[in-house]
């Protein structure tokens, strides 16, 4: 048989299997290494933080994706639309957008970390809670440490990389083969993109980005600059969080309201977000 025709003979429900299993294969590796890990450094070592976020970027993120690939394209590189640079031009609006969207962002941030769930499900508002307070004192760990370079290259850059690979480039992209309607497919990315870090307090917000990174390769046909945005993302955290430190001022307070008035600078973000948005190039062709 064609190598070629083999590969298109694939069907999707064959290739999103192929992505689960090699998926759930690699993080079972991944805490294995770990494990391993851990029983040099121990669990509150910040070495073993920082070799756990890349162990589990590599293997539990990009590995998956470099297997699913090899085995439903002839051109892994060109699937994961790795070999299309962004222009200058969508580079600088994708920023533009970013930071424009960053006090309504803020707005939704404060929002969602501060739903309250009906009484009858105050138990599960407490457990929920709990489990993100812990996810948040491993955060915070590395947010304090003093080697901010490094927490951007793992947290900034590899993680922006590796979750841009597995959720935009490959689970995207396949469900995008579907054939399905590409926005279908970005939400439903965005969705389980949010939904996999299990933190419900923060799931709204994570949402809308996860989109935005997923609206920005189907645009652009470059996952690149779906990759930078999240580097951005993240890295801008760390940064915020070292001002905070050093300076007292929370940029993460910039477009929140807490005395119920009108969110004023959320919402003029939110306007000029949109148009921006409007004028970002459009390349809304889809290749295989």
């Amino acid at each position: 048989m064609n190598k070629l025709l083999q590969y298109q003979s694939l069907k999707f429900s064959q290739k999103i299997t192929l992505l689960i299993c090699a998926f759930l294969l690699c993080l079972i590796t991944t805490t294995m290494l770990n494990s391993l890990v851990l029983a040099f450094t121990g669990a509150d070592s910040l070495a073993f933080i920082n070799i756990s976020i890349a162990t589990q970027n590599i293997f539990a993120f990009i590995l998956p994706v470099i297997i699913t690939t090899v085995f439903i394209s002839p051109n892994p590189i060109h699937f994961l639309q790795l070999d299309n640079k962004p222009s200058i031009k969508a580079v600088l609006l994708m920023l533009a957008i970013y930071f424009a969207m960053t006090p309504a962002m803020n707005c939704l941030v404060d929002w969602n970390a501060n739903i309250s769930l009906p009484e009858s499900m105050k138990a599960i508002e407490s457990w929920l809670r709990a489990s993100e307070d812990a996810a948040a004192a491993v955060t915070d760990r590395i947010l304090n440490s003093n080697n901010i370079f490094l927490s951007i290259l793992l947290v900034g850059a590899l993680t922006g990389l590796s979750e841009e690979v597995l959720f935009r480039g490959g689970l995207q992209r396949i469900l995008a083969t579907r054939p399905m309607n590409i926005h279908i497919a970005i939400w439903i990315s965005a969705f389980i993109f949010s939904a996999i870090h299990f933190q419900f307090f923060g799931f709204f917000p994570r949402l809308i980005i996860g989109a935005f990174f997923g609206y920005l390769a189907y645009w652009s046909g470059s996952l690149w600059i779906a990759v930078i945005a999240h580097a951005v993302n993240n890295s801008t955290v760390i940064i915020a969080h070292a001002i905070n430190n050093t300076y007292g001022y929370n940029l993460d307070s910039l477009g929140v309201v807490d005395d119920g008035s009108f969110p004023v600078v959320a919402t003029i973000s939110l306007i000029i977000t949109i148009i921006l948005i409007y004028l970002f190039p459009k390349n809304k062709k889809v290749t295989s």
